[in-house]
C-alpha cells in the first residue's frame, strides 16, 4: 500500500468522508474482479450486477 494510501486509510478510520471516498474508489476495482473470478462462469452469468 503507498503512503498515500495508507493516510486515506487512517483518515477514513477516524471519519473523515472524503477519505472513506477515496479508499471504497481506489479498492473497488480489485474486489468487483475477486468478486467474479470467484462466482466463476456459472453463477457469473446470473449475477447481472458485476460490469464487464
Amino acid at each position: 500500500m503507498s503512503d498515500d494510501t495508507s493516510t486515506r486509510v487512517r483518515c477514513a478510520i477516524d471519519g473523515d468522508a472524503e477519505a472513506v471516498e477515496g479508499v471504497v474508489a481506489r479498492i473497488s476495482p480489485l474486489l468487483m474482479v475477486q468478486a467474479r473470478f470467484r462466482l466463476g462462469p456459472k453463477l457469473r452469468k446470473h449475477y447481472d450486477e458485476l460490469p464487464d
